[in-house]
């Protein structure tokens, strides 16, 4: 029952998101020559402990301020129950946020005593900010998508392609920026069903602050914005042509939004289902299609 109790504090079936960045990483990695197996097993442990600190600290922050209580609870939004039903306290969710932070520290070392210090450490100093400051501070100031697009998205590609030998390529950059809009849409559309709890307690992002009509365009145009950008880096050959295939869950991303907006704007557990399942999917076929163009 513990047990059970610290899968629900660290959210782990939200953990997927990692294993499929690290794949879509470690992907680029193989088709540019530079794969260290090794480098790629740390750099997934990394992720995950980066990842389990920031659900652990959102579901301990959540609680402490009342969101927890007052959240309607689905699948992918609402918070857990788990400290609010007193199953486990407060001090031991915060304990697994550190503890996980913790875990990292002798991995950031091992990395800089290989590669350029300086570098290392924005990294890391870069992701223990996206996690310390993402419940207290960039949900609460309009920065709460783009920290998760950063934290979930750029960031971890980008340092997993770089730990594979020290440095970063031209593709490596574009293909992790391109990587902030999948899980930036994630967000956008989980908040809606939180949007007058989060009012309450203080929290801006982009459905209270621009409305839900507006928020559902950004998603919609952040869809076509992904696809754009991949099928432009696919023709000035920045990444191979199989790349293309990982903008169909981008494409079917704007019917999903049309039919929110039918929905008089309102989204419901069945379009968080579907965008959930978009979202992975991109990181998927990105990984599948770059790792097929790498044995063709």
């Amino acid at each position: 029952m513990k047990l059970k109790n610290y899968a629900k504090v660290i959210r782990a079936k939200f953990l997927v998101l990692s294993v499929l960045i690290t794949f879509t990483a470690t992907s680029l990695a193989i088709f540019e020559g530079v794969f260290n197996p090794f480098h790629s097993l740390l750099c997934f442990l990394i992720l995950i402990l980066f990842h389990i600190s920031v659900n652990s600290l959102n579901v301990a922050r959540d609680y402490k301020s009342g969101i927890d209580a007052e959240t309607e609870k689905t699948p992918f939004s609402g918070g857990s129950e788990v400290l609010s039903s007193e199953t486990l306290g407060y001090k031991s969710a915060i304990l697994v946020a550190l503890l996980s932070l913790g875990l990292s520290l002798p991995v950031f070392a091992f990395f800089s005593s290989k590669f350029d210090p300086w570098i290392v450490s924005t990294l890391f100093l870069s992701a223990i900010t996206l996690v310390l400051g993402y419940t207290d501070i960039f949900a609460k100031n309009l920065l709460g998508e783009i920290s998760a697009g950063i934290g979930l998205g750029t960031l971890p590609v980008l340092s997993i392609f770089f730990f594979q030998e020290g440095s970063f390529s031209i593709s490596s950059i574009l293909v992790s920026a391109s990587m902030f809009i999948p899980t930036f849409n994630l967000l956008v559309l989980n908040e809606f069903p939180d949007i007058d709890v989060d009012r309450r307690h203080g929290r801006k992002n982009i459905p209270i602050v621009l409305g839900k009509k507006n928020a559902v365009r950004i998603y919609q145009l952040s869809n076509l914005i992904f696809t754009f950008t991949i099928i432009t880096l696919v023709n000035l050959e920045f990444i191979p042509v199989f790349t293309a295939f990982s903008t169909i869950p981008a494409i079917i991303s704007l019917k999903l939004g049309r039919d929110i907006s039918k929905n008089s704007h309102s989204v419901e557990i069945k379009h968080m289902k579907s965008n959930t399942i978009l979202t992975h999917s991109i990181f998927l076929l990105t990984g599948l299609s770059l790792t097929l163009s790498s044995i063709t």
